[in-house]
C-alpha cells in the first residue's frame, strides 16, 4: 500500500510538470499589457485595462475609441479608427497597421507612439 500511494505521488508529479511545459513557453509571446481602452477591442472581444496582449492578436478602436498599451517601458497609443497587429522581431516589436509598419526596441526607457 505504501508503495502505491509512492508511486501514485511520483506519476501525478511527472504528469503535472509534463504539462505545465507548454504553459510556460506561451509567456514567450506575451508582448504587452492595455493600460488604456475606451471603445476598444483585442482581436474580436471588447478590450479592457490589465488584459495581455501576445502575438500575432489585433488591437483596434472605434470612431470615438482609444487604446494604449504597455510594452516594457514603451506605450503604444491608438487614436480613433485605428487597427494593429503586433509581432516579435527577436529584441524589437514589430507593429503592422496595413498602411504602414515601424519597429522599436523592446527595452525602451520612455517613448509614446501615436497613430
Amino acid at each position: 500500500m505504501l508503495f502505491l500511494r509512492a508511486f501514485v505521488a511520483v506519476l501525478l508529479s511527472v504528469l503535472l510538470a509534463f504539462f505545465a511545459l507548454p504553459l510556460t513557453h506561451a509567456t514567450d509571446l506575451l508582448l504587452g499589457i492595455l493600460t488604456v481602452t475606451d471603445h476598444a477591442h483585442l482581436d474580436e472581444a471588447d478590450a479592457y485595462e490589465g488584459l495581455s496582449v501576445f502575438e500575432g492578436e489585433q488591437i483596434s478602436t472605434d470612431a470615438e475609441g482609444r487604446l494604449g498599451l504597455r510594452v516594457g517601458h514603451a506605450t503604444l497609443a491608438l487614436g480613433a479608427k485605428r487597427e494593429a497587429v503586433l509581432l516579435r522581431l527577436s529584441d524589437r516589436m514589430l507593429v503592422d497597421m496595413s498602411a504602414w509598419k515601424f519597429t522599436w526596441p523592446m527595452q525602451l526607457y520612455s517613448q509614446t507612439v501615436a497613430g
